[in-house]
């Protein structure tokens, strides 16, 4: 990924969202380092406590990863 930082996970504390940012051709997030099924987009919705990851690749293939622990607020 030469020329760009890699990925920087950022969580949005109201919506418990995380993005990874864009421009990226693929996103692959995991949780606990589990794939998580359907987890290919720029933002992940989290509705689970756990650390999250994320794999991203760009169109020249090169690959670059950021992870983030979170708990989601309960909700009243």
């Amino acid at each position: 990924m030469a020329g760009r930082a890699p990925p920087a996970v950022e969580r949005d504390g109201t919506q418990q969202t995380l993005d990874a940012g864009g421009g990226y051709a693929t996103y692959a997030w995991s949780r606990n380092g589990a794939p998580i099924a359907g987890g290919t987009g720029q933002t992940l919705a989290v509705t689970t406590g756990g650390t999250y990851s994320v794999v991203v690749t760009d169109t020249g293939g090169c690959t670059g990863t950021a992870c983030v622990s979170t708990v989601p607020r309960a909700r009243r």
